[in-house]
């Protein structure tokens, strides 16, 4: 079914889902009593992200006053993540090896890391109930942290992408091992051929 994910644009909460594939992008969104909402069908990479505000205003019918951004909750949010919808059923095992992130509390935010060095980070500021922003785009506020009844973090939502809580090991070891067989596989194709 349809993954309806819940975020704020111009700190209005709206509900929805965004999709795209390189040279188009899609918006659907809903004000949270169902009264009114948006289609936006683009052929630009982010032309949606560009419409979601002055939509929402619109739908709204107000200005959008400016926000404080507020220090990141007490409770430790510091941990590894990996992503559990994987939208594309051909890249599900490179998704499952290499889209996991290291969560740590920043001064105004929380840090993003990918698990592998140089594919990338983020900066995320807080808004106040557990809800973020990406530094770059501080009217997208798309990113939440889940918390159980006993306020432990045990997910992560981005857009419409959840990611759930795991363990070092369990964020790190499908990779390394990844790595270590394909050592073996190089060792093994040397003694074949009678080499090394």
């Amino acid at each position: 079914g349809l993954g309806v994910a819940h975020s704020a644009v111009a700190h209005q909460p709206l509900q929805g889902h965004t999709g795209g594939v390189v040279g188009g992008s899609s918006s659907l969104a809903w004000l949270p009593d169902g009264s009114a909402g948006y289609v936006v069908l683009t052929n630009s990479d982010n032309g949606s992200r560009v419409l979601e505000r002055p939509l929402v205003r619109y739908l709204y019918q107000s200005k959008v006053s400016s926000r404080e951004i507020l220090p990141p909750p007490a409770a430790a949010s510091d941990g590894w993540f990996r992503v559990v919808n994987s939208r594309n059923e051909i890249f599900r095992l490179p998704e499952y090896l290499f889209n996991v992130l290291r969560l740590s509390k920043a001064a105004d935010g929380v840090q993003l890391n990918a698990v592998v060095p140089g594919m990338g980070s983020a900066t995320l500021l807080h808004y106040g109930n557990d809800h973020y922003a990406d530094a770059d785009s501080k009217n997208v506020v798309n990113n939440a942290l889940l918390r159980d009844q006993s306020g432990e973090v045990e997910g992560f939502l981005s857009d419409t992408d959840y990611f759930e809580r795991v363990s070092a090991f369990s964020a790190i070891a499908p990779v390394l091992s990844v790595l270590l067989a394909l050592v073996l596989l190089d060792l093994a194709a040397d003694l074949l051929v009678g080499g090394r």
